[in-house]
């Protein structure tokens, strides 16, 4: 880490961001839940049936200890990637405006059961962009892409937004990466697909 962000770093407050979702799940599939749609190495979609069903009857699902924490986590680490994210792009000569109360809503989509929680919303040289910050112990910025990409293009389908960034920060080490993603059209029928699908099996009655 350089002196110039050592120093930056050294005067950061940072509040932490309390509210990560404002997706109503008991009517809409979120769109960080559509990468384990596409890719269920953690084996999460029956358990988000199952917590769907319950929120539909109203009732709580149970807590997740580890998401739990992971969401605290996550509460000061995504205020900070942000902060670093604009730094950096500041440097590289982008002018930013940050719109976060803007993000702090739910972008739901005009036709299907789906909505996005933004982690940021900018204008980056005048053109309005969603910004998605992971933190990672993956080094490899190309696979933590692959895996999320469903998600970054289903905010873009929900928000109407062309433009967005991913930025990645390593768990192990100070390095922060980015890549400026465009929509992709052909991601569409797929997310819709995938979405139907999720409710047609909230509405089975078996229980796995």
């Amino acid at each position: 880490m350089n002196k110039e962000t050592i120093n930056f770093l050294s005067k950061l407050v940072i509040k932490p961001r309390l509210t990560s979702t404002h997706t109503d799940y008991a009517n809409f599939v979120g769109c960080s839940m559509l990468p384990s749609m596409f890719n269920d190495k953690y084996n999460k979609v029956n358990q988000y049936i199952l917590d769907t069903r319950e929120r539909i009857a109203g009732n709580t699902p149970p807590a997740d200890p580890a998401m739990e924490k992971i969401q605290l986590v996550n509460s000061v680490f995504e205020p900070l990637i942000k902060a670093l994210f604009i730094f950096e792009m500041k440097k590289e000569g982008f002018t930013i405006k940050d719109k976060q109360a803007k993000a702090e809503k739910s972008f739901r989509h005009s036709s299907i059961k789906l909505s996005a929680s933004l982690d940021g919303l900018m204008d980056i040289n005048g053109k309005e962009t969603i910004v998605e910050f992971k933190r990672s112990a993956i080094s490899d910025f190309e696979k933590i892409k692959e895996f999320y990409y469903p998600q970054l293009q289903g905010q873009m389908m929900c928000t109407g937004i062309k433009t967005l960034y991913l930025v990645v920060l390593n768990k192990f080490s100070d390095e922060l990466s980015w890549e400026k993603i465009a929509y992709d059209d052909d991601w569409r029928t797929a997310i819709e697909k995938a979405v139907k699908d999720f409710w047609s099996r909230v509405i089975e009655t078996n229980t796995f």
